[in-house]
């Protein structure tokens, strides 16, 4: 049994003057706090077939997220020598969570036991800043470059009843480079080179026990980062009424992080425990369309556009044990398409939009594959203007109410499939901006 509540504010300022110069700010606090109760009774079964209550284990936990952020961005446009568009700006964050959960376990006589361990109970503090400058250069009429740079530093402290570990600190430097050519009117090629990284999720980081359904996942306190190398060329074609686009890419990725199998079952459930599994490198080709009715269409057909995207996949991971395989669960191809219809007049927009996600595969240590059947999902979001600023809006997710498959082939040659159904989501509101 579990509830979950979430808090937040956000405040946004822009100030812009008539020489170009514009200055966002953001600011914004956000508090989730989660108390969950679990219990589970357990039997025991005489040599008779008859059955009997054994142990019971409950499990109060109780959660809390804060997060408080800060940001602000400038863009100065120049004359000196040529064309330029100066952007600089820095960003602060702050994350905290804390965790408390108890273990008891009763006997059948009635006889209560803590079994809790020191993980049962953590803190998690991040701190993060960032500042970044960039310079888009247009060299000519046509070419333009943009060269750039990121530095940031995060301090990462942890603390569990077993007591606090040493501070961690992570500072990165980050450049890139971006080159666009306007071929034609309509036509324009795009190169970029850059270095990124991605952080691990809190989750990853708590020593904590996330148990689902089909699998327990354990965190890692001493995870790095995941950091790349990111290479990128495409082209564009677009008009009034179609856009066209394909892109190229490829990563190179050093200290990937991936759920590990350890080998270890648990109450039939497949223990794995995130880690910086090994480097690699991933692949893909991305397409893009989108077309809008022409002005010489009815009216009642100019408010509809279509759009999909398409992605092509590869990978490779050399694992810490030698071992080399696609990354886990990377789909071979992924597409999204939709219909958006926008009606000014009577301030209507809705949004229909499908996804569709080929198998994905985890190969085992052990030799044995599970793979996630080829899934789709269809959404749905409607936004009305009651008046003025006043909008009322409806989301619903997974309305197909698809089932996630989930095939087990084990080296012996047996197999087992699960079936997860998490039904459909809707979401509906009131929405005001001023």
């Amino acid at each position: 049994e579990k509830a979950q509540r979430t808090y937040g504010s956000t405040l946004n300022h822009r100030y812009a003057r008539a020489s170009g110069f514009i200055l966002d700010t953001q600011a914004g606090w956000f508090q989730t706090t989660e108390d969950k109760d679990k219990w589970k009774l357990a039997y025991k079964v005489a040599a008779d077939g008859s059955s009997a209550p054994d142990k019971r284990t409950l499990e109060p936990e109780s959660k809390s997220d804060r997060t408080w952020t800060a940001s602000s961005a400038a863009a100065l446009p120049l004359r000196a020598l040529l064309w330029q568009e100066l952007k600089f700006g820095a960003s602060f964050r702050a994350r905290g969570r804390v965790r408390d959960k108890d273990r008891f376990e009763v006997s059948p006589a009635g006889a209560v036991k803590f079994t809790g361990e020191s993980k049962d109970r953590y803190r998690l503090q991040e701190d993060y800043s960032a500042a970044f400058l960039q310079d888009r250069l247009r060299l000519t009429e046509k070419l333009s470059v943009t060269p750039g740079v990121r530095f940031e530093r995060v301090r990462l402290l942890t603390a569990s009843s077993g007591g606090p570990a040493a501070p961690r600190y992570f500072n990165d430097l980050n450049p890139s480079a971006h080159l666009l050519y306007r071929v034609a009117r309509n036509w324009s090629l795009r190169a970029a080179v850059s270095r990124g990284l991605a952080r691990p999720k809190f989750d990853e980081l708590a020593p904590y026990e996330n148990v689902s359904s089909t699998k327990i996942v354990i965190g890692n306190p001493d995870l790095n980062p995941a950091r790349a190398w990111n290479y990128d060329a495409g082209f564009d074609y677009a008009t009034r009424l179609a856009t066209f686009s394909v892109n190229g890419f490829r990563k190179t990725i050093r200290g990937v992080i991936e759920e590990v199998d350890t080998g270890l079952d648990r109450d039939g459930r497949d223990v794995f425990r995130v880690e910086n599994a090994g480097d690699g490198w991933t692949s893909g080709i991305e397409f893009e369309q989108r077309f809008r009715m022409p002005s010489t269409a009815p009216r009642w057909a100019r408010i509809f556009s279509f759009w999909s995207n398409q992605t092509l996949l590869v990978s490779n991971l050399k694992a810490a044990n030698g071992q080399q395989r696609p990354f886990k669960e990377q789909p071979r191809w992924i597409a999204n398409l939709g219909a958006d219809v926008s009606d000014e007049r009577f301030g209507t927009s809705v949004s229909l939009m499908c996804n569709l996600l080929s198998r994905r595969y985890d190969y085992k240590p052990n030799g044995d594959v599970s793979s996630f059947a080829g899934s789709s999902s269809l959404d749905l979001a409607v936004y009305q203007r009651i008046r003025g600023n006043w909008r009322l809006f409806l989301e619903g997710n997974n309305l197909a109410n698809r089932q996630r498959v989930l095939d087990e082939n084990f080296l012996n040659g047996t197999m087992n499939r699960r079936t997860e159904v998490f039904g459909r989501t809707v979401l509906a509101g009131v929405q005001v901006s001023f």
